[in-house]
């Protein structure tokens, strides 16, 4: 029983812990408009081998001045939990 419980504590830790982890780019002024798009950027192997490439360049659309921010949402974290690391996401956004 105490062995279910600390594993259970330990996955609810790392799923939140997860969630916390983000980091901005800023392209030229930075974002002006606050509109954003985002994209899920899958990995394979706990982040060894990517699935697919999100182009930021594209989501942004030909603007000179925007942010990019890479994360790992709650979703993200719980994505890598359940699949017990074999497939990783994170999610890529392009504000405007």
């Amino acid at each position: 029983m105490l062995q279910r419980a600390t594993t259970a504590l330990l996955l609810a830790t790392m799923v939140v812990a997860v969630g916390c982890s983000a980091h901005t780019h800023v392209v030229g002024s930075g974002a002006q408009e606050w509109r954003g798009q985002s994209e899920r950027q899958w990995y394979f192997l706990a982040g060894l081998a990517p699935i697919n490439d999100v182009d930021t360049e594209a989501m942004a659309e030909g603007i000179e001045n925007y942010e990019i921010t890479t994360e790992q949402t709650f979703v993200d974290g719980l994505i890598g939990v359940v699949t017990l690391g074999w497939v990783t996401a994170r999610t890529v956004t392009v504000t405007k």
